[in-house]
């Protein structure tokens, strides 16, 4: 009897390990790593970071995941002393041409810097973009103001929960054979930006859809969990029980 109570025991314990390990992994997924390294400005309003975001379908995916909850993290040193007023670099989101031949240059302040951290959000992000659709946004970049920037990493933290053990590198996007690139005549750009509009926000839509149902799944894993240990802690003790009857 002792050695069933041990092995009811035991595997408790194994179970609440492996549904603890489930619920870690699923919270550090989002935590996605753009870069890890050592890149530099030049001092002058330069960059230290940049991303072409149309360099590949991957980073066009990532960009459409954050929302209202995100975060992005750079750890940074600086050399020198900043401009007045500024807290030394800003993240900066790039729209090559606009309607009119303007761009967009958006360069958003930190929210917060902590132990060499600096962290900015979304809503700041889209007030100086000037706009919640970042599937318009080209170019990426971490920019200095006035001394000289080192970036070290850059972090997109999607749930907006902080950076939790580990990030993970930008996940491959899997996507059907594409069909040969033609160039279209000058009337059909338009029909064309606005079908890529609503292709961007279908996939949008489906990674919200995606990351709901993880947030479900860990839910439930969790609830199973505490059953099956209730279940356990039950047993255990009708068994000690009955030794005394």
């Amino acid at each position: 009897m002792r050695k069933f109570s041990k092995w009811l025991s035991a595997a408790a314990v194994m179970l609440l390990a492996v549904i603890m390990s489930a619920v870690t992994a699923a919270a550090a997924d989002d935590d996605i790593c753009l870069f890890e390294g050592e890149g530099k400005s030049n001092g002058s309003w330069g960059q230290a970071y940049n991303l072409n975001i149309r360099s590949d379908e991957k980073y066009a995916q990532l960009i459409l995941m954050l929302n209202e909850s995100s975060k992005v993290y750079v750890d940074f040193e600086l050399e020198g002393t900043p401009a007045a007023n500024t807290q030394g670099l800003t993240f900066i989101l790039q729209k090559w041409e606009k309607e009119g031949g303007d761009q967009i240059w958006a360069q958003t302040p930190p929210t917060d810097i902590t132990d060499g951290v600096a962290a900015f959000d979304y809503a700041s992000m889209v007030d100086t973009y000037g706009s919640d659709d970042l599937s318009t946004v080209d170019q990426i970049y971490v920019g200095d103001t006035g001394a000289v920037l080192k970036v070290t990493k850059v972090v997109f933290d999607i749930n907006g929960d902080g950076i939790n053990g580990d990030t993970v590198e930008i996940p491959e996007i899997k996507s059907e054979d594409k069909a040969e690139e033609t160039s279209a005549p000058d009337d059909d750009k338009e029909e064309e930006t606005t079908s890529q509009k609503a292709d961007d926000k279908d996939k949008a839509e489906e990674n919200e859809e995606e990351s709901s149902s993880g947030g479900i799944n860990v839910v439930l894993i969790v609830v199973i969990a505490v059953v099956v240990i209730a279940a356990v802690v039950v047993v255990l003790v009708l068994k000690n029980r009955k030794k005394y009857y």
